[in-house]
């Protein structure tokens, strides 16, 4: 017969979402669950996937591996100037966070889009911030998002740049240009050091 393999890109923690959301989750989560076992084998496209949710849902009675996703977006610029919403704000953005580091401001970029009340918990970054600033006053952070989606609290709008959607390349220029770079999931920080 036809062997059975699922590519397993994981499911997100339900927490946050609410409504048709949730249910959609829920669903999905319960169809992981009674299927899984019944597959060949499996492929997590992350170790994290691998340990917390493939072998989980298949009852440990599936060969499951992990093999990484080919591709790196950032190859192949999948989001090119003028394919991207907001490309403008992004432009300026880059060129603001170099006139702050020129002001010998140290550059963090908040990595990951912007989204509040799920596992990304990107709001969470405004609770690290000031201790950020305790030790090194001298910073600026760049949120990956508009200043329209953003509620930046009054007392870090000096600490604060929203970035927009930058492109690939804007991406890659932003990054070249950040000191450090965190992402604020729901239980804990990562810091990656460019």
């Amino acid at each position: 017969g036809i062997r059975v393999v699922f590519s397993d890109h994981g499911l997100v923690p339900l927490t946050g979402y609410q409504g048709y959301q949730l249910e959609i989750l829920r669903k999905l989560k319960t169809l992981r669950q009674q299927n899984m076992a019944h597959c060949d084998a499996v492929i997590a496209v992350s170790d994290f996937i691998l340990e917390s949710q493939s072998r989980v849902d298949t009852g440990g009675n599936v060969e499951c591996i992990r093999i990484y996703n080919g591709a790196d977006h950032m190859d192949l610029t999948i989001w090119q100037d003028g394919a991207v919403c907001g490309v403008n704000e992004s432009r300026t953005s880059v060129a603001k966070i170099r006139q702050q580091k020129g002001k010998s401001r140290k550059f963090i970029l908040n990595l990951g889009r912007w989204e509040e009340n799920n596992y990304k918990n990107s709001s969470a970054l405004y609770e690290i911030i000031p201790e950020i600033i305790t030790y090194s006053p001298n910073v600026i952070v760049g949120i990956l998002g508009t200043a329209q989606q953003i509620s930046i609290p009054s007392t870090l709008e000096a600490y604060v740049a929203p970035l927009g959607f930058p492109s690939d390349d804007e991406l890659q220029e932003l990054m070249n240009e950040a000191d450090l770079g965190l992402s604020v999931i729901t239980e804990r920080l990562e810091a990656n050091l460019f």
